[in-house]
């Protein structure tokens, strides 16, 4: 075989191989949360990681909500830990202790503060944990910890106000009692389970934006309240409201 031949028989290979083969959405690709955008901090970007994983930054500051957690516990979500590489001061906000939300020795390994219930923290190093507050200031973030039930646990959904811009994280609860309580929301992040308790029980969630997150990896979710689907490793971007 000549040299072209040879050349293009080893293009086609490769081509089938990414064509038949193709690799699963890898965090690795690109950078999870942006620098600076446009030179000014003046957007917040958001990238789902998996599970109740996301991402959030301005560029100055990172939320990292139920992260690290232990890649497929429980049958979740798989993803690769070491690509989740913060943009400035990073804070894991952490709603439960469950390992499909937090991973106690993957934290330790990096250098994140961390905010959430003492059945998480209490373990940890004092220096890197923020006190509990009822108000929690993260650079330009005002995080709210609002205590709901989930199993056994110190269960914890959070509200986060960015410049005008007021988020709602569910964690893991079944009641959506504190969800329903609040308006004016710009985007709410929920589970497939909370969406369709509030869809059964009639209810309106007062939300510009409703995004699913912790569904299966099989699809076995039932689906409800119209909530958006993010694959995983992909966002989206809101802009100051101030």
């Amino acid at each position: 075989m000549n040299r072209a031949l040879l050349l293009l028989a080893v293009g086609l290979g490769v081509l089938a191989a990414l064509v038949f083969y193709p690799r699963e959405i890898a965090p690795s690709d690109a950078p999870l949360t942006p620098g600076p955008l446009d030179g000014a901090q003046d957007t917040l970007a958001f990238r789902f990681i998996g599970n109740a994983g996301i991402a959030i930054s301005d560029g100055a500051t990172t939320l990292l909500t139920d992260l690290p957690y232990e890649p497929g516990a429980h049958g979740y979500m798989v993803y690769e830990p070491e690509a989740v590489r913060p943009v400035g001061e990073a804070v894991a906000v952490i709603t439960h202790r469950h390992t499909d939300h937090f991973s106690p020795a993957l934290f330790q390994a990096r250098d994140w503060f961390i905010v959430g219930p003492e059945e998480v923290t209490l373990a940890l190093p004092s220096a890197r944990v923020l006190p509990l507050l009822d108000t929690v200031e993260v650079g330009a973030f005002r995080v709210l910890p609002i205590r709901t039930p989930h199993s056994n646990t110190e269960h914890y959904s959070y509200l986060v106000a960015w410049r005008g811009v007021r988020l709602f994280f569910v964690g893991d609860t079944e009641d959506p009692s504190a969800l329903l309580a609040r308006a004016d929301l710009d985007v709410v992040f929920i589970t497939p389970w909370l969406s369709c308790i509030v869809e059964d029980q009639g209810a309106t969630v007062k939300a510009e934006r409703l995004v699913l997150y912790h569904q299966r990896p099989d699809g076995s979710d039932r689906m409800c309240s119209g909530a958006e689907v993010l694959a995983q490793g992909t966002g989206f971007r809101l802009a100051a409201r101030d």
